[in-house]
């Protein structure tokens, strides 16, 4: 019985080890990934072999670690990446198909974060799919980062984009999340994208009949 009792010890102990070697593996494709992506933010680096060097450190983490909300999450921000690096249009919804995929499963691993959802919806955006789907992901969104800036702006800026693809609720969703950027700068932000686009009009609009309050007085000119 003794030493039946030691063999388990020895087991379960051998089994942390494999954990912690496979978890240990996983961070280290997950480090290099992650600062590689820091590297590839700006449009001059998105168009450089720095994007091709990440996919092994991608892979690997995945290899590892396939369902790590984290790393499914900066798989999609390597596709995203990729997409925009892309110049071919059949290739570029491919890596968005990519994209949306892994934060999808990121989402089905951890459904309370947020800016997943976000990332979904921002995807579907790009793919021009203002589905059911779409509209879940805004409704997830909403849910679990009602006072998410980070949830605020994409949904606000895409809603700017694509208002017309809207139904009512995610219109409704958008005007609630604006009242997360109501101070003068991120309000100014969106008032001025909202020029850049020609949008002006029906933002200005937006913000009237909803009685939106900021210091910014842009819309009042």
């Amino acid at each position: 019985m003794q030493y039946v009792a030691k063999a388990l010890v020895t087991l379960f102990c051998l089994g942390m080890l494999i954990v912690a070697y496979r978890w240990g593996v996983a961070n280290v494709h997950y480090v290099k990934a992650s600062n590689k992506l820091k590297q590839a933010e700006s449009v001059e680096l998105a168009n450089s072999n720095v994007l091709d060097s990440v996919k092994s450190s991608v892979d690997g983490m995945l290899a590892w670690h396939p369902s790590h909300p984290h790393y499914l999450n900066t798989a999609g921000t390597y596709y995203e990446r990729l997409a925009f690096a892309n110049e071919n249009p059949v290739e570029k919804n491919k890596n968005l198909k990519e994209a949306l995929k892994v934060y999808q499963e990121s989402a089905a691993v951890r459904e309370v974060w947020p800016r997943t959802w976000a990332n979904i919806f921002r995807v579907k955006a790009k793919l021009g799919e203002f589905d059911s789907e779409f509209s879940h992901a805004v409704k997830m969104a909403n849910l679990y980062g009602s006072k998410d800036e980070f949830v605020a702006k994409e949904l606000v800026f895409i809603m700017l984009r694509h208002w017309r693809q809207f139904n009512s609720q995610n219109i409704a969703v958008a005007i609630e999340q604006l009242n997360n950027l109501t101070d003068y700068n991120r309000f100014k932000n969106v008032y001025e994208y909202s020029l850049l686009i020609g949008e002006r009009a029906f933002f200005c609009n937006l913000v009237k009949l909803n009685s939106i309050e900021t210091k910014f007085q842009g819309c009042s000119r």
